[in-house]
Order: C-alpha cells, then structure tokens, then sequence
C-alpha cells in the first residue's frame, strides 16, 4: 500500500505487476475514518491453491484481492479502520482465516474472524468505547485452540478457547497500560503478556499468575522464537526470555524498532531506515 490510495504488487526480483487504484465507500462514521481509502495493513494466504490478499482500508473497509490485482470482496469493519490483521488457520481446519481488528482511529477492540472470502464467522468481544486491538496471539495443543486479544485500555487481556466450535472467553484481566504482545505456549501451559507499563506478566491456560517481570522501559514487541520470548522495549532494549522467567539473554538494539518478526530461525527487526536479522 502507498500513496492516497494505492496497491501495488511485485514479483520476487522487484518487477512491478500490477497497480490497483482503491476507491473509497462512503460510511455511516466517516469521523472515524481516515482521509482517504489508502491501504493501512495488507496480509495474505493461500486458499485452495489461489493466493488472496486481505487490505484494511482507511475506509473502514477490509477488501479482498487475488493475485491478478482484482477486488473481489469488500465487507466493512464497523468499529474503526481496520489496521490489525492477520492470516492463520486458528481452528484446525486446514482452512486460512482473516483475523482482524481495529488499530487506528477505533471506537472499540472487537475481533473478528473471517473466511478467505470475506465472510464473518466469529466475533470475539474485547473491550468498549475508543479501545483499539493491540495485541493478538493464537497458540494450539492436542485439538485445542486458543486466541489472545489485549487492547489499549480497561478489560484489556482476553484469552478465548474453541469449545464446540464456538469460540469461549476463558478469562480477562485489566492490566496496567495497554497489552502489547501477547504469547501462548498452550504444550506448557503457559501465557505470556507484555504491557506498557513494562511488565512482563505469566499466567497459565486458567488465568491464575505464575510469575512477572518488571522492567524500566514499557515493552512494545513480544515474538515467540524457539520456545521462549523475545521481548523488545521502546528504547530498543532486547531480551530473551524463558517461560520460567529467566532472562537469557540482553543486548541494546541500535535504536526502537518500529516492526518485529520471527520465523522458526530468524528474528527480523525494523530499528530506523535499516532491517536486521538475527
């Protein structure tokens, strides 16, 4: 996404694709709406052997895109503009799901499951009034599956479990500050929440507080990596961390990082104009 309203594909060495112009549906809120249509998160996954793309808008709307370019769907997020999405098979299925929630100008937390096609099939309660979605996780064990949601403020930390298709809050808490990363190790028993307060909070799959760590610098990145937590405050302070608490490992980062990813081998880190691996 760039521009006022842009979406712009390219091929693996760089090579422009294709260009689509968004073009903007007006609302019912468009006081919660930004200036223009322009794409604010993109994610994707591939459905049936099609890829698809998932674009939040500044609309308001969630659009759907195959990998020629073309809309194929538009479904409107409601509360806000939807700038917290992602793409994963949270129940099982084998099947991709639209997990989306709103980030940016948001009148409240929901969150909300979608098929590749832009169908809603859950809604999962948050928090109320001017809430945005600041954090969510998924986390899975022996058929069971679980999703966390934290928020910016009030009832901000959700953990939700399938139970008969249906997806169950199991329990929430209010936190000091606003949830910023969550991780669950459901094989272990174990949530961890990470607040910008600085805390660093552990509870087990029942809710009850196992351990907590605090630190002097509110944590802005919590990422799973090889069984334990990379935690990330914003002054660019990295720690590794055990699911006992432990602290393993801590290095200063050359500055706070705007974007943090892990894969099973890497960790890619967005610190200013650079991007470093590790």
């Amino acid at each position: 996404g760039h521009g006022l309203a842009d979406l712009s594909a390219f091929n693996e060495t760089g090579q422009p694709q294709w260009t689509n112009q968004i073009t903007r549906e007006p609302s019912p809120w468009p006081w919660w709406e930004l200036p223009t249509p322009a794409p604010i998160q993109i994610t994707g996954g591939v459905d049936q052997g099609e890829p698809f793309f998932a674009v939040g808008c500044g609309d308001l709307q969630m659009r759907g895109f195959d990998q020629a370019g073309q809309e194929q769907w538009m479904w409107r997020y409601n509360e806000g503009v939807p700038g917290r999405m992602t793409v994963k098979d949270v129940d099982g299925t084998g099947q991709p799901r639209i997990v989306v929630g709103g980030e940016i100008l948001s009148d409240q937390a929901t969150c909300r499951i979608l098929n590749s096609d832009g169908t809603q099939i859950a809604e999962l309660e948050v928090e109320g009034w001017t809430s945005m979605l600041r954090a969510v996780a998924f986390g899975d064990h022996q058929n069971r599956h679980f999703i966390g949601c934290g928020a910016n403020r009030g009832k901000n930390m959700h953990l939700y479990e399938l139970v008969d298709n249906q997806w169950k809050r199991l329990w929430l808490k209010r936190l000091g500050g606003q949830t910023t990363g969550i991780a669950i190790f459901a094989e272990s028993n174990r949530v961890l929440v990470a607040t910008s307060q600085g805390f660093l909070l552990c509870y087990d799959l029942k809710g009850t507080a196992q351990w907590h760590l605090l630190f002097e610098s509110a944590l802005k990145h919590l990422v799973i990596h090889r069984g334990k937590v990379i935690a990330i405050d914003d002054k660019g302070e990295l720690r590794v961390i055990d699911q006992s608490g432990q602290i393993e490992k801590q290095l200063a980062l050359p500055g706070p990082c705007s974007l943090v990813s892990s894969t099973n081998r890497k960790i890619h880190l967005a610190c200013g104009k650079s991007i470093y691996a590790l």
